[in-house]
């Protein structure tokens, strides 16, 4: 990706274009698709999820207050960055580097982390960030703030929807299924070529 658009081959307007489909269709269709056939019992491991998001609440709150502490920089901007450290790109890094790395037998464990990853990093940078530019909102207005932005994102509703179908035992209709299993097939590699 990177050498095609350095050496002309591909525009930047190509690349935006790309990634939209990436992020808005290929990858929430990959997780709908992951998520919905998950052994939720075998890879909902607590001490797994543990484990990964009290590092990501690290990263969140070292990148606040470094920010704001070393930097100086407003509140608004310091959650900005905090956000960065929060959310790992476990999706467009994650899984490719883990099945390479250990096999496609141990992305179970990615997506039971990826299950969550979204929700969990959404509700808490979308709500500190909003409770930081309250502006007199209170409670019940930071809350429907939050809300709508999460809900709103792709990602959320993918995964939201592959856990309802998860639970719900409803196995997808034939045409239906192919089509998830050819849109995540693409998925990774659009991303990546774009990322690049």
């Amino acid at each position: 990706g990177y050498i095609a658009v350095w050496r002309g081959f591909f525009s930047d307007a190509a690349v935006d274009t790309l990634t939209l489909f990436a992020q808005r269709f290929a990858i929430p269709v990959l997780l709908f698709g992951a998520i919905s056939e998950l052994d939720l019992g075998q890879t909902l491991r607590p001490a797994l999820l543990i484990s990964f998001y009290t590092g990501a609440l690290t990263g969140f709150l070292a990148g606040i207050f470094g920010a704001r502490l070393l930097f100086g920089r407003p509140w608004e901007d310091a959650v900005a960055i905090g956000f960065v450290g929060l959310f790992s790109n476990s999706v467009l890094l994650g899984i490719p580097i883990t099945e390479r790395a250990y096999g496609a037998d141990v992305l179970q464990s990615t997506f039971a982390i990826i299950a969550f990853h979204a929700p969990f990093c959404y509700a808490i940078g979308i709500t500190v960030m909003e409770i930081v530019r309250a502006d007199g909102k209170g409670v019940l207005g930071i809350a429907r703030a939050a809300s709508r932005a999460m809900f709103r994102n792709a990602l959320i509703v993918a995964i939201g929807l592959g856990f309802l179908v998860n639970v719900m035992g409803v196995p997808l209709p034939g045409p239906l299924s192919d089509a998830v299993d050819i849109i995540s097939t693409a998925a990774l590699p659009t991303a990546l070529f774009g990322l690049g």
